[in-house]
């Protein structure tokens, strides 16, 4: 469950910094800069229309961006899939990535296990998985692979962000997805523990949620400011 759960809160991190990115800038130039985040998400959604549809309706490139009002086409299951395989994606690239570069971030935080680490105070949490984060951030600034980790990374998230109607059906999914690994967990099956006692996938796990948070405070301080006077400039010729 703890895995599903992350998964949500990731969600909506990277829903706000994509809505972030498109109220702005062009989405053609956010696109464009980081386009090996939006080459995955492509590769994602294309891969899930492969498995589980015929991907007539799909949008692969998405060109209106995560702003953009489409609805996610095709029933439950494919809705499912052609959400989260992007996703997985990321989250899978990132971890590759990251290990193949020997970790360049620097960060060793691991992300809670709400099953066997039962209630956690969710700001002091918050607070010391981020300075972590920044801390090893601040330490390997200087190295030349850590600028194409970082790259990379923000790439990823940006160009992997869900829009609304991609956040409301990943939930749903994921509710269901979280559940059924409670269950499966329950029943002793392996191959669900086996997710939660590897070391590197969970590291490079925790990581990935780290960046995003990472990548949203960075958007946050300088894309506000840019929102801002781009709304204010909009009035001025509209007056």
């Amino acid at each position: 469950m703890s895995l599903a759960l992350w998964l949500i809160i990731y969600m909506l991190v990277a829903f706000l910094i994509g809505r972030a990115f498109t109220g702005a800038l062009p989405w053609s130039t956010v696109r464009l800069f980081f386009y090996p985040g939006v080459v995955i998400d492509i590769l994602g959604r294309s891969l899930a229309c492969l498995f589980a549809g015929d991907g007539t309706e799909g949008d692969f490139s998405r060109d209106g961006g995560p702003g953009a009002l489409r609805s996610v086409p095709g029933g439950p299951l494919f809705k499912s899939f052609y959400v989260l395989a992007p996703l997985v994606a990321s989250i899978a690239v990132y971890i590759g990535w990251e290990w193949a570069l020997g970790y360049p971030s620097g960060f060793e935080g691991r992300l809670p296990r709400f099953e066997t680490e039962g209630k956690i105070k969710l700001s002091d949490f918050a607070y010391e998985f981020m300075s972590g984060y920044v801390g090893g951030v601040q330490r390997q600034i200087g190295q030349p692979r850590f600028w194409g980790y970082i790259y990379v990374s923000f790439a990823l998230v940006i160009g992997c962000a869900p829009s609304l109607d991609d956040l409301k059906a990943g939930v749903v999914a994921l509710l269901f997805v979280g559940v059924g690994l409670q269950i499966a967990g329950g029943m002793g099956i392996q191959q669900v523990v086996d997710i939660y006692d590897n070391a590197v996938f969970w590291r490079g796990f925790s990581s990935f949620i780290a960046c995003s948070l990472f990548v949203l405070a960075v958007s946050g301080t300088v894309l506000l400011p840019v929102r801002f006077l781009r709304s204010k400039a909009d009035r001025e010729l509209s007056t």
